[in-house]
């Protein structure tokens, strides 16, 4: 499930600059705009954090 879902928004995000896989979850790091899109897409299918901190690279961790 985790390598099907890694692919599928790498094809479908161009702003995805890496994808980290971790036990039981997805570190998705972006620019801003595309880690609101993929929260926006979804909010209704995975439980996801988004991270963003002053002098902190920002990302979203989609539990799977």
């Amino acid at each position: 499930m985790a390598r099907n879902l890694m692919e599928e928004l790498q094809k479908e995000y161009e702003g995805i600059q890496r994808i980290e896989k971790e036990e039981g979850a997805l570190i998705i790091y972006a620019d801003d705009d595309t880690l609101w899109k993929i929260l926006e897409d979804y909010r209704d299918e995975f439980n996801m954090e988004f991270e963003a901190g002053t002098g902190v690279e920002h990302f979203i961790r989609v539990v799977i």
